[in-house]
């Protein structure tokens, strides 16, 4: 499991508006929110592109969005957030200079 997958999986316990999801579609969330084709997705998780397309339309009518930016925009804004309520300061990229 990649790092950003595995901190979805560590605050989903959190309540979030992530929590309707099932393990599957927050799996699938993951690799959706790092902009993931469908087709490597699949590949990743041992199912057919077609199985990962439904994931997808059950993930937006679940969380009410039309497109991948949308859910993406939605993830970070949450995630942003607990971060400011578990007290977690956002680290930004030092330049080399």
């Amino acid at each position: 499991m990649s790092q950003s997958a595995a901190l979805f999986h560590i605050r989903e316990e959190q309540a979030s508006p992530f929590s309707i999801l099932t393990r599957r579609e927050r799996d699938v969330l993951a690799y959706v929110t790092r902009g993931t084709p469908n087709k490597v997705i699949a590949a990743e998780l041992g199912v057919s592109q077609r199985t990962v397309e439904a994931h997808r339309a059950r993930i937006f009518e679940k969380m009410h969005v039309r497109n991948a930016v949308e859910l993406t925009h939605r993830y970070l804004y949450w995630q942003l957030a607990a971060d400011e309520t578990l007290g977690i300061e956002a680290q930004s990229p030092r330049l080399a200079g």
